[in-house]
């Protein structure tokens, strides 16, 4: 570890179960980090029944920052949630960083920056960036919205703004009780922060997050999902005093819609803005003369989202 105390500890916690195929990509992300002050990672690996175990362990012996790993493979299987409490609890560093074992950073100095930062703005409780998605397939697009910007509450609440391997912040939050018994914690996480400090966004990659069947949210997508996720939407409400219910409401009627009540005029409406996307995007290769220009695709450009929203309703 690095021996200059002018730079506090930074702890990074990595949740995994089942990674074999990403983990030793998602500790390099963070043993490849040149920052000046100390780090420490915990991995908390959450009983996976594949290689998770053995592959972190050979890095720990065999990589030159292994030491900085504090490993942790649970005897029985937690859950996800207690898993990343249990893990939230160990952390012994000023600063927290989140980087989950599918997931992983791209810049050397990720830490480095969010760190100044937040040392030189104190007003605020944490520092997110942009980051890469990178679906099963191969494609690739940007996850967050090209403005920095500080994230308002009703933000978070209404969609994702920033993946959660992009997020430092203060070692000073209280978590909801209920966090166990969610079925993910990135957003009462991100509320518990922006309850007591602001928080800001800042326009640069720094990680990949994947989407798809690779990734836990993948799982999301079947129905007996959909009781939890209003439960969810339910607890938000609660946790945020009511403020942002018209959101809430939005959401749990886009999760009735998605899951049980879209129509066949839907259906059909949706396969046609689908193709009309890609035409679209066709064109916008075609006059940028490029095989693939992500940070201009009019499928996530916010103005094409809400006419989306608006004629999907």
């Amino acid at each position: 570890m690095h021996s200059n105390n002018t730079y506090p500890l930074i702890s990074v916690v990595m949740i995994t179960y089942a990674h074999q195929e990403f983990i030793a990509q998602a500790v390099e992300g963070v043993l490849m980090q040149e920052y000046k002050g100390e780090i420490e990672l915990i991995i908390a690996n959450d009983k996976s029944p594949d290689k998770t175990d053995t592959i972190v362990k050979e890095m720990i012996r065999d990589h030159p920052n292994g030491n900085w790993i504090k490993y942790t493979n649970h005897e029985t299987n937690l859950g996800m949630m207690p898993n990343f409490i249990w893990a939230l609890g160990q952390c012994e560093g000023k600063y927290i960083a989140l980087c989950e074992g599918d997931d992983y950073w791209t810049d050397l100095l990720k830490l480095q920056k969010q760190v100044d930062f937040l040392e030189e703005n104190l007003k605020y409780g944490a520092i997110a960036n942009n980051a890469l998605v990178l679906n099963d397939n191969g494609d690739t697009y940007l996850f967050g919205i090209r403005k920095s910007r500080i994230i308002k509450d009703a933000d978070i609440i209404r969609s994702r703004q920033f993946a959660t391997a992009s997020i430092l912040f203060r070692n000073n939050i209280c978590l909801p009780e209920e966090l166990r018994n969610l079925m993910v914690g990135d957003t009462p996480l991100f509320l518990s922060i922006s309850k007591k400090e602001p928080i800001y966004y800042d326009n640069i990659v720094t990680s990949v997050y994947r989407h798809g069947v690779q990734g836990v949210t993948s799982k999301f997508k079947s129905v007996g999902f959909k009781r939890k996720l209003i439960e969810f939407n339910i607890f938000i409400d609660r946790f945020t005093n009511n403020i942002h219910s018209e959101i809430i409401r939005k959401n749990i009627k886009e999760i009735d819609e998605f899951y049980y009540k879209e129509s066949s005029f839907k259906k059909v409406l949706k396969r046609m803005l689908k193709y009309f996307d890609n035409v679209l995007f066709g064109i916008f290769l075609k006059v940028l003369n490029q095989k693939n220009c992500n940070h201009f695709d009019i499928r996530y450009r916010p103005f094409y989202v809400k006419i989306r929203y608006i004629i999907l309703g």
